[in-house]
């Protein structure tokens, strides 16, 4: 995503990311970009650098109410459309110890998600 290497993600880096990842459309995209960036870094008062992206990240695939500089971290806030896309299972969370299965990379699985 950070295609310079500075470290710190610009808006046009952001919105080749967009535009690549995501398949958006430039008019897609061009809707969605200034709100996005200002979003992740403070209304411009922050740098997006790596750290700050993954938080935003995190804020996304943890957050379980619309708020939060994640809940643009693929574009636009999370929407019925994006919840069937990229599904997000807690279940997990709320697991006691013994009934979580084990990870183990040669064996298959029935989980439909990972918590890493």
């Amino acid at each position: 995503m950070n295609r310079s290497g500075s470290g710190i993600v610009t808006r046009d880096e952001l919105s080749s990311f967009y535009s690549s990842v995501l398949s958006l459309s430039a008019l897609e995209v061009g809707r969605i970009l200034d709100l996005s960036y200002q979003a992740m870094t403070s209304n411009g008062d922050h740098p997006l650098v790596f750290k700050a992206y993954r938080l935003c990240f995190a804020n996304y695939l943890l957050g379980r109410f619309p708020n939060g500089p994640g809940q643009h971290i693929l574009g636009a806030p999370p929407s019925e459309l994006s919840s069937v896309m990229f599904p997000v299972d807690y279940s997990a969370l709320n697991a006691q110890p013994e009934d979580l299965e084990q990870y183990t990379p040669d064996q298959k699985s029935n989980r439909r998600s990972v918590i890493v």
